[in-house]
């Protein structure tokens, strides 16, 4: 008799029989699942929780940090855009039986903060970094710096994620054009006297820096893509 299986097949009394082409699991947090456009199982974990495995699979893990606010602007000057989460894609296998605690990384949510690491077992993507006075903050999408876009995230399986917030512009209230965040659900920054755009959320994205006398964006929270192979 068999304790553990290959991956494609199932312990079933004791013995090893073809499995299922999907990855059979229990979540306590909530999650989303589709397939992709070559008909393969893709799942979204969108909140902290336990991933439980109940078969082996190997699978691709795309990771997406929070993504970092935008920075407080003040009378004289915008402030610049926070930066997209970092993100991990890894090759990684499920084996039967197995749980996983999971964190989603949350976006930075008052001015120059972080976003948080998003993780599952010891396989983690770090926050965004939130941008700094005029400064745009780190991340797998760069903030931009005042008058400046944010920088593109990453692409993974045809959608972008962890894009940098816009930095915010005012030269003349109402004339200068805001700046846009990065692929990847990166806020658009402000004009004068607008407030930046906040990260798209689930995405990863950096908040939009503001422009003169407004209100900086937060970043939008991470998340955690299982893409079985």
């Amino acid at each position: 008799q068999c304790s553990a299986c290959n991956d494609g097949y199932e312990l079933k009394n004791g013995v090893c029989e073809q499995g299922s082409n999907e990855l059979l699991f229990t979540y306590t947090g909530s999650y989303s699942e589709t397939v992709n456009a070559n008909g393969k199982q893709k799942i979204y974990l969108k909140s902290d929780g336990k991933f439980t495995s109940l078969n082996t699979k190997k699978v691709t893990l795309f990771l997406v940090g929070g993504g970092g606010s935008g920075s407080n602007s003040s009378s004289t000057d915008e402030g610049g855009g926070g930066g997209g989460g970092f993100t991990n894609e890894t090759l990684f296998t499920f084996t039967t039986n197995t749980a996983y605690n999971v964190t989603i990384g949350v976006g930075g949510a008052t001015s120059g903060s972080n976003g948080g690491t998003t993780s599952i077992g010891s396989i983690s993507a770090k926050g965004g970094y939130g941008a700094s006075g005029k400064t745009g903050g780190n991340g797998q999408g760069k903030g931009g710096n005042t008058w400046e876009a944010g920088g593109d995230g990453k692409l993974f399986d045809g959608t972008w994620y962890a894009g940098g917030g816009g930095g915010g512009h005012g030269d003349v209230a109402g004339v200068a054009a805001a700046r846009p965040g990065g692929k990847g659900g990166g806020g658009k920054g402000g004009t004068w006297g607008g407030n930046g755009n906040p990260g798209t959320d689930e995405i990863g994205g950096g908040g939009g820096g503001p422009g003169r006398h407004g209100t900086p964006g937060r970043g939008g929270s991470g998340t955690l893509i299982i893409l079985v192979n």
